[in-house]
């Protein structure tokens, strides 16, 4: 059985829980940072500081840019986010699985180890950003919509198609050749067996590498295969709710 038949087979009937442009950097103007921490700057937090959030769960989470425009919008943007993102996750006891930063949208598959690590990274990296976005580019807007599309996975089964929705992103949404193309997800940590103490391997990702003897060549062929049509969309409607 394919890598692909294998993991979408009861997929259909499953109910899953009911352009980088490159813009000339504008001069920084120098702004007291409490006119930034206001809602106008800043932004709501992307969720709420009363959401608990039930430990040792999956969700995927997509943040969405409240610009009329992209959120990232050269390679200092994307590197910004991305490192935040990276190192702040395991301090506050979240395990990172997959993710992918595309120009108005954050793709993100996480454990959260605590009922409240989850809202706290989130209202981090919202802030941080958009101190960042604000200062560089003289404005006073807030980048992220306040609210998050975060969704639990009620199977583990299924966590792995969404670690391959959210790494083949590029491909399907912006027309890249090959998924390893798009600096700016977890694909290549995964693809080429690059050492990385930042994400934490689901473990369904776990089971698929004990598997064969070749598991990179495997995986790399598994995320290559397009999904189904109809199940990929099963997988997009999910990040719609």
């Amino acid at each position: 059985m394919s890598a692909q038949t294998m993991y979408e087979r009861d997929a259909i009937a499953t109910q899953l829980g009911s352009g980088q442009e490159t813009r000339r950097q504008l001069p920084v103007r120098n702004c007291p940072k409490a006119a930034l921490r206001d809602n106008s700057a800043s932004g709501a937090p992307c969720a709420s500081s009363s959401d608990n959030y039930q430990s040792g769960q999956t969700y995927v989470l997509r943040i969405e840019s409240a610009l009329c425009s992209q959120a990232f919008f050269d390679t200092a943007c994307y590197e910004f986010y991305q490192v935040r993102l990276l190192n702040r996750a395991r301090p506050l006891n979240i395990q990172l699985h997959a993710y992918c930063l595309l120009s108005e949208t954050v793709y993100l598959m996480m454990t959260p180890m605590t009922p409240t690590g989850l809202h706290e990274l989130l209202d981090s990296l919202n802030e941080s950003y958009s101190e960042y976005f604000n200062l560089r580019f003289q404005r006073r807007r807030k980048v992220w919509q306040a609210r998050t599309r975060l969704h639990p996975l009620p199977d583990n089964a299924i966590c792995l198609d969404f670690q391959k929705y959210i790494e083949r992103l590029p491909v399907d949404q912006n027309n890249h050749v090959h998924p390893g193309t798009h600096p700016w997800s977890s694909y290549s940590r995964y693809a080429f067996d690059r050492v990385d103490s930042h994400l934490t391997m689901h473990p369904r990702f776990q089971r698929f590498r004990r598997m064969t003897g070749n598991p990179m060549g495997r995986y790399r062929d598994f995320i290559a295969s397009p999904f189904n049509e109809q199940y990929r969309q099963s997988l997009a409607d999910t990040f719609c709710k």
